[in-house]
Formats: structure tokens, sequence, C-alpha cells
């Protein structure tokens, strides 16, 4: 299964649902897949984090860590899990 992702740095994943990091001078987005049937995934969904006031998220680091996804801007530190993104985009 080639998720068609080039040059993503990482993933997390609730094992149906799969958020890679875009990849290629896209990093810092990110593409959230599902899984359709065995070997397959969708296509993919741009996902945008927003911060509380709705403004873009950017951030200097992130780590994928099995369902969950950090991130820091500045001296923040930022947790988000697959469950939050995947209700949130409707994908779930």
């Amino acid at each position: 299964m080639n998720p068609n992702i080039s040059g993503s740095s990482g993933f997390s994943t609730d094992d149906y649902h799969f958020l890679f990091d875009a990849g290629y001078g896209k990093h810092g987005t990110f593409v959230l897949k599902k899984m359709e049937k065995p070997g397959r995934m969708s296509k993919g969904q741009k996902i945008d984090l927003l911060i509380e006031d709705g403004q873009p998220f950017k951030q200097a680091r992130q780590d994928f860590r099995q369902h969950r996804l950090l991130l820091s801007e500045g001296n923040l530190v930022y947790q988000v899990t697959m469950e939050e993104i995947t209700s949130a985009s409707g994908l779930d």
C-alpha cells in the first residue's frame, strides 16, 4: 500500500484513520486518510489546524506518537488526538 505522500516526515493512526505530514514543501500541513478496505486508503482530506482564536497554527516542531500529534509553537506545546481530528473533520 502506497499512501502517495512523498516526503512525509511522519504519521499518526488509530488503526483506521491515518494523519500524515503532507510532505515535500508542505511540512506543517496534514492529510487525513482512512482505510477503505485492506490494502487501500482513501484519497485523503487536507487538514488545517487552528489555534483557539481561529488563526492558522504555525508550528515550529511536530512529533507523531501513535494516535497523538504533538506540536510546538514558541514556548507552547499542543497535543491533539486522532479522535479529535476525525471528529472535527467529519471523517469519523
